[in-house]
Order: C-alpha cells, then structure tokens, then sequence
C-alpha cells in the first residue's frame, strides 16, 4: 500500500474529531437529531480548519443507514463509500477548476435527478468564491429552491467574495482558527499514536508556524518525521521551517536590554550563517517582543512559554512598545533594499549605543560652559584704555526689561529642548488628539518661569490653549522638569511678527543713545569740556 500523508490518515471521520469547532458540531448534529436539515450550508474560515472534513461528516451522518443521526457509524456502506469517495450520489467540486458557467448549467441540470444509493444527493463546492459572477448567477436558483433530496454545503476561505444573495441563501457557519493549545494537544496525540518521540518545544514550534490550522500543522510534522526519524527535536523542526529557537532570540533581547552590542551583532551573524532569512529573523522577534508585553500585562494566553513569562519582568513596556514600533518600520521596508541585513545591524546600533539624547548632553553642557580665554599680558597703555572702558560700562544704567516677557534674542533652554520629546510621547499616551496638534508646534522660547511655541495657525494655537490642555502640558513640563512653567502660544505669523517690533525697539533705542552722544560731543566742542554738565 502507498504511504498516505499524516493529513490524510488522520482526517476527522466524526464530528467529535473536529478540533475547536465546537460551536459548528454541536450545531449541525443537533440539526440531525431534531430533523431541521437545510437544503444548503455555507463553512466559511481559515485553511486547514476542518470545513471540508465537516461537510464529508454530514454527508455520511445524512446518509448512514442508522440516521440521519448525530453521528455517522462509519461502518454501514453508505459511511464507508462516502469514507473512500466512490459513492456517486456525494459530489465533491473543486470550484477553483470548475469556475465558468457551463460547470454550473450542468450541475443545475444533474440536481434534478434523484439520489441512487442514498437518501440525500450531496454537492460539497469546495473554494467558491472562485466561482466567476454568471456562474453565481446560474447556481442562485437552483441554490434557492433545490429538489427536496439535494443538499448543497459550499465551503470558502474568503466568504466577503461571495454575493450577497447566495449568503443569504445559506446557513452559515464560521470556521475559526483553531487554538494553540488544542494543535498541541492534537499532535501529541498523532505522536504518540505513531510511537513517535518529541519534545513538547518541537511541538509548539510546529503549532506556532501553522498558526491556527490543523492540516498545516500535520503536513509539517510529516516533515519533521521524514527528516529526524522517531525523534523529534526542536532544532529539527526550526531547520526545517527556517525560525529561530525561543531561546536564541531572548538571548538577542537580552543583549539589547543590556546594550551589550558585540554580542547582539553576533547573535544575528549566527542567524546569517544558520541560513535563516532576516525577514523570518524580523518576525519572530516581533512574535515574541509581543507575547513578553502581553505576558507582562498580565494578559493570559495558550501560546506564551513559562520562560517568556518570567523573563518578562525585566523588561519595560515602554521598551517593548518602542521595538515593536521600530521592527515594524523595518517589516515595511524589507521589500525595498537590496540588503536587508543592514536594516536590523542599524536597529541594533541604535539600541545599544549611549543614546542620542546623552551625546546631546555632553555637547550641551559644553555650550553651556563660559569660554576660558587665555589673557596675554598687555601695554602698560592698553591696560590703562581697559580700565577706563569697564569704569564707563560700570558707570552706565543697566537695560530694564519686561517681567513679563522674556528676552527675544535669549537662547532655548537645552534641557527642555531635549526633553521635550519625551513630554510630547507621554500626552500622546494620554490624550492623542491634543499631541496631534502639539506635535505642529517648535518651541522658540524659553525663561524661568515660562515656555513659548509657535504654532501652525491660530486654530492649532485656541486648541493648545484650552484649560484642559494647557493644564495637561504644564503638569508634563513639571513633572518633567521638577519646576513649575507657563504655557504660552503664538501662531508662528504672531511670532514673527512680534519678533519684528522687538528688535524695532531695541534698534530705536540704540538710534537715540547715539543721537544723545552726538549733542553732548558737540556741546563739548563749543563751550569746553569745563563748562558741560551732563545729568543722567
């Protein structure tokens, strides 16, 4: 006898069988009992969820010679028949294939005849929705209104390209991905029923990849088994789909957390050299930066290892948030470069360096250092010009200006520049709307007791302005900052403009000073410096 895949030999034959569908089984078997039989039956979900195994069990619990029961014997002829696919009166059509009209004219013309074995003559459509819009229209009557001994169960894994008239045609019922827990459990099961040897990890990295299918998951076991023999690791089956161990990748994490870069930018290599592709690489940190924030917000799910619950504790979700963001960046761009390696080499870069925000540190608080000037030692003449130079600026009235406006020509505080970026994502946690606007703005001024942005317009500048928001972005800047500052706003075109008139003024006064200065020269020049009293 030829070898059949495992998908094949362990194919549900009773409802029972059909792993995380109960809400399907419990259904169309209470369906059959009570006698309430549709004439057609839509099975909408995922590949590999159990549709078609459904419709072939209905066909024999319709038909067994001890039924319709809700479930088939799968002993009687008509059962074994439906089992094997030789009985006539059973029709499976592959609609991806059979798509055109004339498929279905004839189909229309068959429905008509009756049954020759068995009760119920059984159409099961396998892919419908590659049926082409006059082939629909062909089958919409028949599907209407079918002989009383003709059931139709149209089976689809895009059920939104069906029209409308023919869902509502039919009972649905949707298929769901099936839970990790339940693929486990079903191919420790088939293992151990194949005397099979297999670590519980191998198993879970084959639920993993099927991601909710059952016959994907059978099909890679089959895999595995043909390669490793009776037993069956973890590693086999990661060189066989291509992923990376659970482990190597905390590892990975670790090493950014720790901003330990050479061993971050070796864990990858090993990936490379292992042949795993970078965008695989991409994906599964995104799985598992994933179930660590899930598993850190206490967040229960089947597919989270212990070892990812109890490493999560290290990690900060503001951390995790931010590398979820920046893979998904990367994911985007995959497509676009020739080498994709370099990608996540920069990722790593900027994860375990001495973050931008520090180098901005130290070259700010160099700005912010008076300049050491070396003196030279000077003329006894030169000396004697300075001296009289600070006695005249000691001498003269010290510039007043407005308490209640900073200086124009005052430079930003850096360390509100620098942390002004980090206020802007903790509204955003808060309120986004209000960091959507905020985000137009730039500050352009700063004083000890206040903070100025320029906004877009004036609408961006009322919004900004509203007590409510106000209040918020005071409360970030204090808290923030350890000191309290109003908030003020201009629109950008305010700015400017009010920019202008300050430094109209300032011009002004330095133009009457010199105007001042030349009437005192000349009055000196007249009536001699004796005579001259200047009053101050």
């Amino acid at each position: 006898m030829s070898y059949r895949a495992l998908y094949r030999v362990w194919r549900p034959q009773h409802f029972r069988d059909l792993v995380g569908q109960e809400h399907v089984t419990t259904t169309l078997a209470n369906s059959l009992t009570g006698g309430q039989i549709s004439h057609a039956y839509l099975f909408s979900g995922p590949r590999g969820t159990g549709k078609t195994s459904a419709a072939k069990i209905f066909a024999k619990a319709v038909n067994c010679l001890h039924g319709p029961a809700a479930e088939p014997c799968n002993e009687c002829e008509s059962c074994r028949a439906i089992t094997e696919g030789s009985l006539l009166d059973v029709i499976e059509i592959d609609a991806a294939s059979n798509r055109g009209v004339d498929e279905i004219r004839d189909l229309r013309d068959k429905v008509k005849y009756a049954p020759t074995e068995v009760r119920y003559k059984v159409y099961i459509i396998d892919e419908v929705h590659m049926l082409t819009t006059e082939a629909f229209n062909a089958l919409l009557k028949t599907l209407e209104e079918p002989p009383s001994h003709v059931i139709f169960i149209l089976a689809t894994t895009e059920p939104h390209k069906l029209p409308a008239t023919i869902i509502s045609r039919c009972q649905r019922f949707p298929f769901r991905r099936i839970p990790h827990h339940c693929v486990v459990q079903r191919l420790q099961h088939v293992v151990d029923q194949e005397g099979i040897s297999a670590d519980v990890a191998a198993l879970e990295q084959i639920a993993r990849v099927a991601d909710g299918g059952l016959r994907d998951a059978l099909s890679l076991l089959d895999q595995a088994i043909s390669f490793s023999g009776k037993t069956l690791t973890e590693e086999v089956v990661l060189s066989i789909v291509g992923g990376v161990s659970e482990h190597s990748l905390l590892q990975l994490l670790t090493y950014l957390h720790e901003k330990d870069r050479s061993a971050a930018l070796n864990q990858l290599d090993e990936f490379i050299v292992y042949g795993i592709e970078i965008d695989q690489v991409v994906r599964d940190l995104l799985l598992i930066i994933r179930d660590l924030l899930l598993a850190k917000t206490a967040v229960e799910k089947a597919s989270i290892s212990e070892t990812i619950k109890n490493q999560s504790s290290g990690y900060r979700s503001e951390e995790l948030m931010y590398w979820i963001e920046q893979l998904v960046l990367i994911e985007q761009q995959l497509k676009w470069v020739n080498h994709p390696q370099i990608l996540l080499e920069l990722f790593i870069l900027k994860q375990t360096s001495t973050s931008i925000s520090k180098q901005q540190e130290v070259m700010d608080s160099f700005y912010e250092q008076p300049p050491q000037v070396v003196e030279k030692v000077a003329p006894v003449e030169q000396v004697a010009e300075k001296r009289e130079l600070v006695s005249k600026v000691q001498k003269a009235p010290a510039k007043t200006t407005n308490p209640n406006q900073g200086s124009r020509n005052s430079s930003i505080d850096p360390s509100i520049s620098r942390i002004w970026p980090d206020i802007l994502h903790s509204i955003k946690q808060q309120r986004v709307t209000l960091h959507a606007w905020l985000a137009d703005g730039e500050i352009v001024e700063t004083s000890d007791y206040a903070v100025t942005i320029a906004m877009k317009g004036a609408f961006h500048r009322d919004t900004v302005l509203k007590p409510e928001n106000k209040k918020l972005i005071e409360q970030e800047l204090e808290k923030a900052l350890h000191k309290t500052y109003e908030l003020k706003a201009w629109t950008r075109e305010e700015w400017e403009r009010q920019r202008g008139k300050d430094e109209i003024s300032i011009a002004t006064s330095a133009e009457a000073k010199d105007s001042d200065d030349d009437i005192v020269k000349k009055a000196i020049s007249l009536f001699g410096e004796e005579l001259v009293t200047i009053e101050k």
